[in-house]
């Protein structure tokens, strides 16, 4: 059996240094992989102390998800949904196949430290343990689009389009807008095809992609559930529409867990409820 241990630090406002949270880690045997997780002495006894996960309650010692290859939902909330895990999957079948890496399999443990530490969502962040450097840092692998400008956004677009259209992973173009979307891209949650951008100001926004199989403009109707929030007075972070190489437009919103540079920690609906997504877009109040 392989044990890996990785080091989760709370780094949102106002924690500064980070503050040791605890230790996460994934066993794995040919049955699954188990996570569990046990929290810091310290951190249970600072004034920061905060049970990040339902089923991680503030008490010494282990505790684990007997879910077989389940990772805790707090980290869940750090780690790739649908888009991003379409890119790192094939990122590492491309990989494998160069041989720069020994096997195309990833683990819940891979998605979770794959995503890049400048883009993932929320206060919490992770290191593996021994190590001094947040996960992942690795810029070299990815591109010259490791923080791209808004400027750089209809080429984005138009990566989006091809990664969604083609999946001839053997071709030298196709990696090209793989590692231009994967460090911006696969730190977000949910299915439809986005990534992160940075104004002149590097104040990160998300940019949201139309897909090749939308049969209406969902970036144009996001825009109007926008408004509409704005109007009925909920207090929302900026938003706009722009139109590049599809005939839809691509949704852009500020970052909700960043000011300025300082993160802000968040807790999902799904994590807050125990309930799968499908659940919860279902639940009438």
């Amino acid at each position: 059996m392989s044990r890996r241990v990785v080091e989760v630090y709370a780094h949102w406002m106002p924690i500064d240094p980070p503050l040791l949270v605890g230790q996460l880690t994934f066993a794995e045997s040919s049955r699954g992989g188990v996570f569990s997780f046990a929290y810091d002495q310290a951190f249970l006894a600072s004034d920061y102390r905060l049970q990040i996960d339902p089923l991680l309650t503030l008490h010494d010692g282990e505790l684990y998800n007997d879910s077989l290859d389940k990772n805790f939902r707090a980290f869940l909330d750090s780690s790739p949904d649908l888009w991003g895990r379409i890119l790192m999957k094939r990122r590492a079948a491309i990989e494998f196949n160069k041989g720069l890496r020994t096997t195309s399999r990833l683990t819940e443990l891979d998605y979770l430290l794959g995503v890049h530490d400048s883009y993932r969502m929320g206060g919490i962040r992770f290191k593996l343990a021994g190590s001094t450097d947040f996960l992942d840092d690795n810029l070299d692998n990815y591109s010259e689009f490791a923080a791209p400008p808004m400027a750089s956004l209809r080429e984005l677009e138009y990566a989006a389009l091809q990664i969604e259209k083609d999946d001839n992973i053997e071709s030298d173009e196709y990696y090209r807008w793989l590692k231009m979307l994967i460090s911006p891209g696969s730190s977000l949650g949910g299915a439809r095809p986005k990534a992160c951008v940075t104004d002149e100001k590097d104040h990160l926004w998300i940019a949201k992609f139309p897909n090749q199989s939308d049969v209406f403009d969902v970036g144009a109707w996001e825009m109007v559930c926008y408004e509409l929030a704005q109007a009925a007075g909920v207090e929302m972070y900026p938003s706009e529409i722009r139109r590049y190489s599809s005939e839809h437009h691509t949704f852009i919103t500020k970052r909700f867990d960043r000011i300025g540079t300082q993160r802000v920690h968040f807790s999902s609906a799904m994590t807050a409820t125990k309930r799968p997504a499908s659940m919860i877009k279902c639940s009438v109040p």
